[in-house]
């Protein structure tokens, strides 16, 4: 080094080190938002037999199927109201199951249907609730992309919950 060469400062003798902890950050920036994004793997259907044993006459039922994350019970249900029979059995579905994994894992990432509620509501004003979660079932395979479920289940009107953030849990 002369006397007319300044030295060279810490910062450019240290460059390599500062793009390669940019790179890093921009690695793991990105690999963050490939994990929030969902993977999609398809969609499955779910159908559902109820017979409820003792309803009042005149009640109807409404479906809702999504995220167990999103569901509130202001919500209400996917469409129009669906009347019980005479016996007391109602047909709903098929609902559509919208499947999502997490990249990298073989988890479902929470975008994924996993909670199925139904409100039968009678004319007299009574309200009931039972819910069905899916997780299992797309688990163990019994339900998954392009697979399509029937579930059927006899219950008694007075077991039914009328607490909606507490429904009755079906299993």
């Amino acid at each position: 080094m002369t006397l007319t060469e300044a030295p060279r400062s810490i910062h450019y003798r240290r460059r390599w080190a500062y793009v390669l902890w940019c790179v890093l950050l921009l690695a793991a920036l990105g690999a963050l938002l490939a994990w929030r994004r969902p993977v999609p793997a398809g969609e499955g259907h779910v159908s559902f037999g109820l017979l409820i044993r003792n309803a009042p006459s005149g009640t109807q039922a409404d479906v809702w199927c999504g995220p167990a994350s999103k569901w509130r019970p202001a919500l209400g249900g996917r469409g129009p109201r669906v009347p019980l029979r005479a016996d007391g059995s109602v047909s709903l579905g098929p609902l559509p199951v919208h499947i999502a994994r997490r990249r990298w894992v073989k988890a479902y990432h929470p975008e994924t249907t996993d909670l199925v509620v139904v409100e039968l509501r009678s004319p007299g004003g009574a309200v009931r609730y039972l819910e069905y979660h899916l997780l299992t079932d797309l688990e163990t395979g019994l339900l998954g992309n392009r697979r399509k479920m029937t579930v059927r289940f006899d219950l008694p009107w007075e077991s039914l919950s009328a607490d909606p953030r507490a429904p009755y849990r079906l299993q």
